[in-house]
């Protein structure tokens, strides 16, 4: 519109620059906004609305309660008012465009590739739901994409101004009908959150049929068609959309608001799960289990987040990741001997410490059984699957699942493994005893000492704390008892590792002012905070690579996963694109060549897979569990690996050496049996030791355990979780 008066004109402080977009109540520009040197978007209303006096009132204080809303994927609002007779408002400038452009140019698209994009929106309309706003107008032309491809939810709560709007400009219809839930065509009908979780529905299911359910020239019988008409299958229109995503469409656009999910997390965790493929039926979260993601709102409910036993994804009793154990159980009467000089040992070290009483109750009786676990409070804790953006994520991991995956946050009923009766039983099963009684053992006087615990130079480790009620970084020295806590803040910071000669530690964290998440690193005594990477993205789990002072990492964007590497200078390198089917990222090869992660394989299930940095190939498949091993660890040499699968209702530890082609047939050996879970075992620097979060005496505490899974240290002792332990170099 090149004839358009505003377009190269000021208004207010504002250059105008371009039209971006035009609809029936407003017309949106690109400008320059000089004294801050950004582009912003303004979004001017026609005149004759302020021919009503109060309607300026109504317009500004809809923009104030919009104005609140400072989440990560809520486009912000900077400016509001009325200039020479305009009313206007300023917002963020959007660069990536809208859901609404897009779509044409991919008539269908498939749901892997939708993950992150619900899992944002997902995120932003709970935020602004639990502030008791609700959209009301959600649309494809109302998400909108930043530079790094995140999704924003724009024009929060605009549709109550447009139906002021309506009865002054004598307009006979506000909103949007194509996406209005059937209450919103009923003159008595409630106005919910339930009509925000109606409207995503319409856009997943116009992104993976390429229309909307119901067609029609007139804004009416759009509208009865929303109240009276069932809902086309979305399988009819894209057989390739499977029964479980159709299922999780169908109930997003139930005619009766409480048959919708309760939230759009839910629906986004639903979704998640159905398009990773996980079965027919896809786990639906029904109300009462609803729970609120325990990542960062704006991460999708992805990629765990929380060091805690993840859930199991597939219940399918078939096939047990130990169900070819080769070795066996072995402890030699020379083990023991040693084994006890260790216990005593690691006691005198750890009273020069503690008082004596908090090592006073060491459980050395353990009994198994096998149970059927409901949703406990343990579980409650799991991670989920890591989804975003969803994931988180991203999330999810993000999916994405993970990312998208990594995502959810929802606890999950688990089911008793059943062994293929085909095979010899390779686990005996004992009797537990109504009470577990535990050994009093006195410690004996202690010896300072400065020996290293676990082969560590300062016998130091870092891990996450959550004893002020969010995540924090804490350093601990295992010989003194020092504790050091790195991040002080109310956000997510995670994922702590040490460069490879132990003199500085990296971690993510989302205490970037509402941008995302970014990769910080602190020195040894964890001063001297540094924030590495910037911009409004997503960056996580950074492992320095061996004998280089770079840091890889990934990060999610909408529709994107980048492997990246960054120097302590700040500078990025980008390495390869990810597929989206990517959760959590385990290990990095010292030479750089390729990572472990846990993601989809491309037979669609859950594994932990090995992925070349060059090529980005994802087929080299590790593990075959059925989704039950999300963890692993190698040792030093990479000669070994431990790792964590869900047996019985319990996570807990295996070994097993790297000579085969799939790590949890490779001559397993499993390190605990007993009825408590445990959460991303470490190897010991001198590999004669696990750091692990367990439950075992309740909430996740950090433990050092031999190799036979034998407590040898309580090592944290706190009300609240504490997990995701790292040993430094």
């Amino acid at each position: 519109m090149l004839d358009d008066p505003l377009i190269g004109q000021k208004f207010k402080q504002y250059e105008i620059q371009s039209l971006l977009g035009h609809g029936g109540m407003s017309t949106v520009y690109r400008a320059y906004q000089p004294g801050v040197n950004r582009m912003v978007a303004i979004k001017i209303l026609p005149q004759e609305l302020l021919k009503d006096a109060s309607f300026l009132e109504r317009f500004q204080q809809e923009a104030r309660i919009i104005a609140q809303l400072e989440h990560f994927h809520i486009v912000p609002l900077y400016d509001v008012g009325e200039w020479e007779g305009v009313p206007y408002m300023v917002m963020r400038y959007m660069p990536g465009g809208s859901l609404a452009d897009l779509l044409p140019r991919a008539v269908r698209v498939p749901p892997a590739e939708m993950l992150t994009v619900v899992q944002q929106v997902a995120a932003g309309l709970d935020y602004a739901h639990r502030h008791e706003v609700i959209h009301r107008d959600l649309k494809p032309s109302n998400i909108l994409f930043d530079e790094q491809g995140n999704a924003y939810l724009s024009d929060f709560g605009l549709s109550h101004v447009e139906k002021a709007a309506t009865a002054i400009t004598g307009s006979s219809f506000a909103g949007t009908p194509e996406y209005m839930a059937p209450e919103l065509g009923v003159s008595d009908g409630a106005i919910t959150t339930a009509v925000d979780i109606y409207a995503l529905g319409v856009i997943l299911f116009q992104a993976l049929t390429g229309q909307t359910p119901f067609q029609s020239d007139s804004p009416v019988r759009l509208l009865q068609m929303h109240i009276n008409d069932p809902v086309p299958s979305p399988r009819s229109l894209n057989p390739e959309i499977t029964p479980a995503v159709e299922a999780v469409i169908l109930r997003a656009l139930s005619k009766a608001p409480a048959a919708r999910f309760k939230s759009a997390t839910d629906l986004s965790v639903a979704f998640t799960n159905a398009a990773g493929f996980m079965g027919d039926t896809p786990n639906l979260p029904q109300a009462s289990q609803s729970t609120p993601p325990t990542e960062p709102a704006w991460v999708p409910a992805e990629t765990p987040q929380r060091e805690a036993p993840t859930r199991r994804i597939d219940t399918n009793a078939g096939k047990t990741h130990y169900r070819k154990r080769r070795g066996g159980r072995m402890i030699a009467l020379i083990g023991l001997g040693l084994l006890a000089a260790v216990v005593i040992a690691f006691s005198i070290i750890f009273a020069v410490q503690h008082e004596a009483a908090e090592m006073a109750h060491i459980e050395t009786s353990m009994a198994q059984t096998q149970i059927v676990v409901g949703t406990s409070d343990a579980q409650a804790h799991a991670t989920g699957l890591a989804l975003t953006a969803t994931q988180q994520s991203i999330d999810t991991q993000i999916a994405m699942a993970t990312q998208a995956a990594m995502m959810t946050h929802t606890a999950m009923a688990v089911e008793t493994t059943q062994v293929d009766p085909t095979e010899p039983p390779v686990v005996a099963v004992i009797t537990a005893t109504a009470t577990r009684t535990p050994t009093e053992t006195p410690l004996p006087t202690p010896t300072p000492t400065s020996t290293p615990i676990g082969g560590g130079s300062m016998g130091t480790i870092a891990f996450i704390s959550e004893r002020d009620g969010d995540p924090e970084v804490v350093i601990l020295n295992l010989l003194t008892g020092q504790q050091i806590q790195v991040t002080h803040n109310t956000v997510y910071d995670g994922s702590p590792t040490w460069s490879s000669d132990g003199t500085m530690l990296a971690y993510q964290s989302d205490d970037v002012g509402g941008q995302g998440s970014h990769i910080f690193v602190v020195d040894s005594s964890g001063q001297n905070p540094k924030e590495l990477t910037k911009g409004s993205r997503v960056d996580r789990f950074p492992f320095w690579i061996k004998g280089t002072n770079q840091i890889g990492f990934y990060t999610l964007i909408a529709r994107r996963i980048l492997l990246r590497t960054v120097t302590l200078d700040g500078v990025e390198t980008n390495i390869k694109q990810l597929a989206l089917n990517v959760f959590d990222i385990l290990d990095w090869a010292p030479d750089n060549s390729s990572i472990i992660a846990y993601g989809y394989t491309s037979r669609s299930d859950a594994e932990i897979v090995q992925i070349d940095n060059k090529s980005g190939d994802t087929r080299i498949v590790l593990t075959e569990s059925e989704g039950d091993i999300e963890f692993v660890e190698y040792s030093t040499d990479r000669s070994q690996v431990v790792y964590t699968a869900k047996v019985d209702g319990y996570t807990q530890i295996f070994m097993a050496d790297t000579t085969c082609k799939l790590i949890n047939e490779c001559n397993i050996r499993r390190v605990t049996n007993d009825s408590y879970n445990y959460a991303r075992p470490r190897f010991s620097p001198d590999g004669t030791a696990l750091l692990v979060a367990s439950d075992r005496d309740g909430n996740y505490d950090l433990w050092l355990l031999d190799l036979d899974g034998n407590p040898i240290l309580k090592l944290t002792d706190a009300p609240q979780d504490e997990y995701d332990g790292v040993w430094q170099p």
